[in-house]
């Protein structure tokens, strides 16, 4: 689950005479504990799972307070509908419904009688053209074996991505590793070289998910904040800009899923 905390914003004024002591009261006053849903269907078979919570004070011990009295439901614009099953505290699941490309789905969330919704429209899957495993020697990045992907584009829109690579049954899961990008400046193909280097032998796994602007936004806006440095010049970033209503935090992620799978040789 990604931690996300609603952040009250503190500015030191420092001047020859000294800086402002920080209380407290002072760093906590304006908190306000949210709802935080965080969603996800695609077009692999399920289970899909919606993981809901209550955000954590900076100061709390834990880094969320799951929710496992919310009623779930995810319905799609043919009629069809699911409702999710608490698996364990906090995160519920479905096992009947797949997510089929084209389709709009919905989300609805209800919490001590406050209801949250969020649609999505599941966007086509990638056609990857050809990969291509390139030995580099790179000036900043590490030299050794890389992969560049070859992506169809048939339309005049711009297109958005999200990549999930694993090595060796082991996925990148950084802060780093949230990789996102679009191909607003490609014509036909969108060449991308996957960031990692590899060795021989490996087994890579890519996961690359067509997603909607509006998880673009979210994953950009998450990108930023989790690499700020909260200095004085570079002030803290509001949360990051959700699909869900009701003033909630986090997310429904409705994606089409395109995998590869590819030995280093």
């Amino acid at each position: 689950m990604v931690k996300i905390k609603y952040i009250s914003v503190l500015v030191c004024f420092m001047s020859l005479f000294g800086c402002y002591q920080v209380s407290d009261a002072d760093l906590f006053e304006d908190y306000e504990q949210k709802i935080v849903i965080e969603g996800q269907i695609s077009n692999l078979p399920p289970p899909y799972y919606v993981n809901v919570s209550y955000s954590a004070n900076s100061n709390d011990k834990v880094d969320y307070h799951p929710i496992s009295n919310a009623q779930i439901i995810v319905s799609d614009n043919n009629g069809n509908s699911e409702v999710f099953q608490l698996l364990k505290p906090g995160v519920f699941v479905i096992n009947e419904m797949i997510g089929i490309p084209g389709t709009k789905y919905t989300l609805y969330v209800s919490v001590n009688n406050l209801a949250y919704t969020a649609t999505e429209v599941m966007p086509q899957p990638c056609v990857v053209l050809k990969s291509e495993i390139k030995h580099l020697t790179m000036f900043v990045s590490d030299t050794g074996n890389y992969i560049k992907l070859y992506i169809k584009k048939d339309n005049d829109l711009t297109n958005y991505y999200r990549l999930v690579v694993s090595k060796n049954d082991s996925i990148y899961n950084g802060y780093n590793d949230l990789i996102i990008f679009d191909d607003a400046f490609a014509n036909d193909t969108v060449k991308y070289l996957v960031p990692y280097v590899f060795m021989v032998n490996d087994t890579v796994d890519i996961d690359l998910h067509a997603i909607s602007y509006n998880m673009y936004k979210y994953y950009y806006a998450l990108n930023k904040q989790t690499n700020n440095t909260f200095s004085n010049i570079q002030t803290p970033l509001k949360n990051p800009p959700t699909n869900v209503t009701n003033s909630a935090l986090g997310y429904f992620h409705v994606s089409s899923v395109t995998q590869l799978e590819l030995i280093i040789e």
